[in-house]
């Protein structure tokens, strides 16, 4: 039985390569055309894989449609009058870890402040207004930066260890480096504290007066309303745009927990609904079409 079954295969080879001899043209065109249609499906294919991904690095790195804000609420309505809260939430690094785990569509968490002076010399009566960035992330300062599209110019960024220490280094931005008149190496003050200027971003234009510390060096540097300390903040970076929802809703089932019923009183959680249904719209048009034209 397996003798006959292989002579009829045999046959069946033998006849097929005399059909295809017989017809040289027809053949060459036949597998032209296999050739060329598969080709063009596996073309189509990876450019709109390309085409969607590019899209997809554009929107995390240009835009914070994937972001959401989680902010203590510093005030509180008391018959009618907003008045500052006395127990205003203090988010701290443990935060970074819990939330982290409690939203696994999250791609990074990142916990920080803003707002102060710097000075170039600690007997400065009156320094430069700063956008002084505070922050600590479960990414690492490299990649932080990266993110943000933030290149450095001269010296070098944090390292990871100087981040969780934390240690009074700085990453200035060129036009506070041009003010005050200083380099990589050299120190300034925020408050008076004083700050090894370890990098220089690179020079760009239309760039903020900025610089870029640890979170845990600002106790006393950072400055908000009335000249109390704005309360941290964190900021939650979704995987992809379609986790949005999700990790929003799971980062406010996880303050529910934590702080009860009335959670809402003690936070804000935020995010950018709308531009967020828009773009999963526009995604999910281009893989329509993709497919069609496939």
């Amino acid at each position: 039985m397996a003798t006959f079954q292989s002579m009829i295969r045999t046959e069946s080879l033998r006849v097929g390569l005399l059909t295809l001899r017989a017809n040289p043209l027809r053949t060459i065109l036949s597998t032209l055309g296999v050739i060329m249609g598969v080709g063009s499906l596996v073309s189509v294919l990876a450019m709109g894989d390309g085409v969607e991904k590019f899209a997809r690095e554009q929107v995390a790195k240009t835009t914070d449609v994937q972001a959401i804000a989680i902010s203590p609420n510093f005030v509180q309505r008391v018959d009618g009058i907003f008045v500052r809260r006395q127990d205003v939430v203090q988010f701290t690094r443990t935060d970074l870890d819990s939330v982290m785990a409690a939203v696994p569509q999250a791609a990074a968490v990142e916990l920080g402040g803003s707002g102060g002076t710097i000075a170039q010399r600690d007997t400065a009566t009156k320094g430069r207004g700063v956008m002084l960035h505070a922050f600590a992330s479960t990414r690492a300062v490299a990649e932080q930066f990266a993110a943000s599209e933030r290149r450095l110019g001269s010296g070098r960024l944090m390292t990871d260890d100087e981040a969780r220490r934390p240690a009074a280094v700085t990453v200035i931005r060129a036009s506070v480096a041009d003010t005050l008149g200083v380099k990589a190496g050299d120190t300034v003050f925020f408050q008076r504290r004083p700050f090894t200027v370890v990098g220089v971003l690179a020079r760009e234009e239309g760039e903020r007066f900025e610089a870029f510390v640890p979170f845990g060096t600002t106790e006393g540097v950072i400055f908000g309303f009335a000249g109390a300390a704005l309360p941290p903040q964190l900021s939650l970076v979704a995987r992809r745009v379609e986790d949005v929802p999700e990790a929003k809703q799971r980062a406010e089932r996880f303050f529910a927990r934590r702080y009860g019923m009335a959670w809402k009183e003690r936070v804000n959680v935020v995010a950018n609904s709308t531009r967020v249904e828009q773009l999963t719209q526009a995604l999910l048009v281009f893989k329509i079409l993709m497919g069609a034209i496939t």
